[in-house]
């Protein structure tokens, strides 16, 4: 409790320890049904939550998961994400094209905040709308626009590690923070108009 409460205060992840952990072990129960020995589970998460800083998305993860679970199983399973190689922008662009009319799911349909009240102000929430401005979407409607930043996330969070990422995760940020000029805080509008021009190839 208190490391969950302590990362909710100083980051707003809504941190939920071995989340990812927590999921394989209930998925556990269905697979310890199957008569089939080779299993994929698809635990998704996009190209730029991959990285070593993460504990339940990192590569090491993903290996170490597969090596468990197929231990403990007795099977052959493969931990892995579909979503790999394209970014949390692509995967709604995808989504967007090619299933919301196929399915009748839209992006209204589904939840991403952390506090399952569409805050507007955890971090999940700031991601999910960054991404969604990326793709033109009209994304379910906030108790908070996130682009006020009222939390804080985009100036303690984005700003500083802005300059670690990917040019084209940079892009995708950029191209929110443009299209939200208006309501942004103003050192997010400055970190905007100063970085713009450098990665307007990009964007």
């Amino acid at each position: 409790k208190n490391y969950v409460d302590s990362g909710w205060n100083e980051w707003k992840f809504g941190i939920v320890p071995a989340r990812n952990m927590l999921i394989l072990s209930m998925l556990g129960q269905y697979i310890s049904r199957l008569k089939e020995k080779n299993i994929d589970i698809f635990l998704c998460a996009s190209k730029d939550e991959i990285v070593e800083s993460h504990n339940d998305t990192s590569p090491a993860f993903y290996k170490t998961a597969s090596k468990l679970m197929s231990l403990f199983y007795g099977k052959n399973i493969n931990v892995t994400t579909p979503f790999k190689n394209i970014n949390k922008a692509e995967i709604l662009k995808y989504w967007k094209d090619n299933w919301k009319d196929k399915y009748s799911i839209s992006f209204m349909d589904t939840m991403t905040c952390f506090l399952g009240s569409n805050c507007g102000e955890c971090s999940a929430c700031v991601y999910r709308k960054i991404n969604s401005l990326v793709i033109d979407d009209e994304d379910m409607n906030f108790v908070k626009n996130p682009m006020y930043d009222a939390s804080r996330i985009i100036r303690d969070y984005y700003l500083p590690n802005f300059s670690g990422w990917s040019h084209e995760r940079k892009a995708d940020f950029l191209i929110a923070l443009g299209k939200s000029k208006k309501i942004i805080p103003t050192e997010v509008l400055y970190f905007y108009n100063k970085n713009y021009s450098l990665y307007s190839e990009e964007i």
